[in-house]
């Protein structure tokens, strides 16, 4: 029997003067795992976060097990949402976190020693091998996410699981194990529904799809019916046409420029399993970095673009040795970075479009041309800009995602870089994000960049990636 845990009925959402969800109806059933697929504004975050109850609809109505839901409060107590920010608070045994948390706890469960064996029987009676005394800091990725589940269950009034992670640090093992547990609790009682930009974390954790379009669902598709990758590929064909660079290089060309020349080394550079490594980087190449600890990932990121400094480090640029302290000193060297691609943060807020593209690049002008022709050039890059992606704000602050990965990527290009590193480039990027992005990193290694990509899961990075090197196995 078919069993309707969730329904959204005629819901609509505004976001300044725009409906960004029209007139949406769905229903979820019992035991489902839905996935939410659609670009940037298609629809599917608005719908997602009013399910969540972080924002609540402008006009509609949401029904869970049939009883209708009055406000965000009220919503909030059927629903739980698994994300990367729930272990912030990483000092808490996991007894505290799934018993304190749960909004479960009484009087008597506030007892350490009671609490942690009530949460010890509730694991065993599930079969999830967490140790309630743990602390959350020492679990693994997949550990945390397996606890948050299990926390989902321990709630008797959760019926809804949502689940907006990109699954960073965990190997696809570790989700087929996930998604194992997941069926088991959900069966019979909730309904999962997945708003992920990762391919993998889709088609491991989902097996229907909702396609959002316009701020409307566009259709519902089952893998079984058309076959997940087949059926996206065809939806992104008709919402966008990808623009391939021209081709500047053969790969023949590009094999023999590498092995001339080494464009970038670091040697001696630390993990945390006491070893070091040494890592060289050759021009015309992309070469990407595989890391699934989280922070390891951004500390040796740092290592390698100059946020992080440690004096035992070698660096060497096109075969000399260079001694390179801070950020500056690596820019100076043409060792440019990206952390934080498709936000404000890589870029001037306040300043124009034209400001932030010319800004690295001031260095190579001199003052009199700058006074003499520094408005023309800006407006000319502003226009450059504007041809990638149209929009019509002036500052960096008014603009959205795809517009900042322009803007980001095109003030490097104009400085072209010896090394450009990028940290989980795709991570605040819809498919139409991705495609911009590898087409700029295929421009870079035209030129001669070596593009250097640190990352925790290596989703769409094959057609782009010359070399990948897992870290975890040197």
């Amino acid at each position: 029997m078919i069993t309707e845990t969730l329904r959204v009925h005629n819901v609509r959402v505004k976001h300044r003067d725009t409906y960004v969800l029209k007139d949406v109806s769905y229903s979820f059933v019992e035991g489902e795992s839905v996935g939410f697929w659609g670009l940037s504004n298609s629809g599917k975050d608005a719908l997602f976060n009013a399910i969540c109850g972080i924002s609540w609809p402008d006009q509609g109505s949401i029904y869970i097990k049939e009883q209708f839901i009055p406000n965000a409060d009220v919503l909030k107590q059927k629903v739980h949402r698994i994300a990367a920010i729930n272990y912030m608070i990483n000092n808490w045994t996991v007894a505290e976190y799934i018993g304190l948390m749960s909004g479960k706890a009484t009087g008597w469960q506030l007892n350490g020693a009671r609490l942690t064996r009530a949460i010890k029987a509730f694991l065993d009676e599930i079969n999830m091998g967490l140790d309630p005394q743990q602390k959350i800091k020492h679990l693994s990725e997949i550990e945390k996410r397996l606890m948050d589940l299990a926390k989902a269950y321990y709630n008797p009034h959760i019926q809804v699981l949502m689940i907006e992670d990109e699954f960073e640090g965990c190997t696809v093992d570790d989700m087929r194990r996930f998604r194992a547990v997941m069926d088991a609790l959900a069966q019979g009682r909730m309904t999962v529904i997945i708003n992920a930009f990762s391919d993998t974390v889709n088609q491991i954790l989902a097996d229907v799809y909702i396609l959002f379009q316009g701020g409307t669902i566009l259709k519902k598709v089952t893998k079984a019916q058309l076959g997940y990758k087949e059926y996206i590929e065809s939806y992104l064909s008709t919402m966008f046409k990808e623009e391939k660079p021209p081709t500047q290089a053969t790969a023949g060309d590009r094999s023999a420029a590498a092995a001339a020349q080494e464009a970038y080394a670091v040697k001696n550079l630390p993990l945390t399993k006491l070893e070091r490594v040494s890592l060289s980087f050759a021009k015309y190449t992309t070469q990407t970095l595989l890391v699934l600890n989280k922070n390891e990932k951004e500390r040796i990121f740092g290592l390698l673009s100059g946020r992080v400094y440690d004096k035992t480090v070698r660096y060497f640029i096109e075969n000399r040795p260079c001694h390179l302290r801070s950020i500056p000193d690596f820019i100076k060297h043409k060792i440019v970075s990206c952390a934080h691609v498709g936000t404000a943060m890589e870029l001037m807020p306040r300043m124009s479009v034209g400001e932030n593209i010319i800004l690295p690049s001031l260095t190579k002008i001199d003052p009199r041309s700058y006074l003499l022709w520094g408005n023309k050039m800006m407006a000319m890059l502003e226009k450059q800009a504007a041809d990638q992606y149209q929009e019509s704000a002036k500052t960096m602050q008014d603009r959205g995602t795809l517009s900042r990965i322009v803007i980001t990527f095109e003030r490097w290009l104009v400085y072209t870089p010896t090394v450009l590193l990028l940290l989980e480039p795709f991570m605040q990027c819809d498919a139409y994000g991705v495609s911009m992005i590898k087409s700029y990193i295929k421009q870079f290694t035209q030129k001669g960049t070596a593009v250097v990509i640190v990352t925790s899961c290596a989703d769409y990075l094959e057609d782009v990636t010359d070399t990948l090197v897992n870290l975890e196995y040197l």
